[in-house]
């Protein structure tokens, strides 16, 4: 029944893809080194990785979020109005070139506060592109009209979210343990030039169209 209802409102270039194939799909996109998953692996060299871990629900909370905002109410209007999804990008560039020169300097992170906070997973994951390829190329169109098709959706993103992004974290456990003299501000400022090559690789997307 569920593979019916997909299928009756896909277009046809997603029509030969099944749900398992959706699955799949997704869980490359979400595993794909990105923000959001170098930010959690910081926060696993930084936090350690039990402390990190209760960090995944805000990245859950946001792709859950961006997705249904994108399905919903955005869709229509990025049909319409192009220039919003490249307004969306612009901003989602600053932001991260904003985390970049934060992680840059660790040092000048307030005492007591933590190189990375469950709001900076959730905005970071909120602009992260990859909402963009989920909602709009993995996903069928009109699927959030179709309560039987979305819950399976975002469902399933619920469930493959924490799974990913756990691997992240206990890698940037590891590589906190391996680098623990430089942990401070080799890993942070790693960081912070990753996030700054996402920032310019959106930027150039984002101004060739």
């Amino acid at each position: 029944m569920l593979q019916r209802k997909v299928q009756a409102i896909q277009p046809v270039y997603l029509r030969t893809m099944s749900f398992s194939g959706y699955v799949f799909a997704l869980v490359l996109v979400v595993a794909t080194p990105g923000q959001t998953n170098t930010l959690l692996a910081l926060a696993g060299a930084t936090m350690g990785i039990r402390s990190a871990l209760r960090l995944i629900w805000a990245a859950i909370a946001a792709y859950l979020g961006a997705t249904l905002l994108l399905g919903v109410l955005f869709r229509p209007l990025v049909d319409a109005f192009p220039a919003i999804r490249a307004a969306v990008q612009i901003f989602g560039c600053g932001y991260l070139a904003y985390m970049a020169a934060r992680l840059w300097e660790p040092r000048r992170t307030p005492p007591g506060r933590r190189v990375v906070t469950a709001r900076d997973v959730a905005v970071t994951t909120f602009l992260n592109p990859k909402n963009l390829l989920i909602a709009f190329v993995l996903l069928p169109v009109g699927w959030a009209s179709e309560t039987q098709v979305a819950l399976p959706i975002l469902l399933t993103l619920a469930v493959i979210t924490p799974l990913v992004e756990s691997v992240w974290i206990i890698a940037g456990g590891v590589l906190g343990v391996a680098f623990r003299n430089r942990s401070k501000t080799l890993l942070p400022r790693g960081s912070a030039f990753a996030l700054g090559v996402y920032a310019a690789i959106l930027a150039g997307r984002t101004i060739a169209g």
